[in-house]
């Protein structure tokens, strides 16, 4: 029996190494244009500044959390606003909403590191 368990170590751990190529070590492809300037004039700016801008207050925010400022780059918080847009949270129903080409830039966003 010891051989058989043997065989298949054996077997797993070719398998293992044959999967971890260097093309899967690589990671995603992150065009040079994937960045937080594209996002702010494709996604942002007509759909998010508008209530999630530091330069508006009180009522002018529709809502929004004063924590949540996305006019100016903050890693700290690209992953919120990641996850809000590519699952449809965000914006609100009753506003106009992103397309999936504009979703898809921000998951790619996301997949490349948040780069500012």
């Amino acid at each position: 029996m010891a051989g058989f368990h043997g065989w298949w170590a054996c077997l797993l751990a070719l398998t293992l190494l044959w999967g971890c190529g260097e093309d899967a070590a690589e990671g995603p492809v992150c065009p040079s244009d994937v960045n937080y300037a594209t996002l702010r004039a494709t996604v942002l700016e007509p759909f998010c500044l508008e209530c999630h801008s530091s330069s508006r207050q009180g009522a002018l925010r529709q809502g929004a959390p004063a924590e949540l400022d996305f006019d100016v780059y903050d890693r700290e918080l690209a992953s919120r606003l990641a996850n809000a847009v590519t699952s449809g949270a965000m914006p609100p129903p009753t506003r106009p909403r992103p397309s999936a080409e504009d979703r898809a830039l921000v998951s790619t966003w996301r997949q490349c590191g948040f780069p500012e």
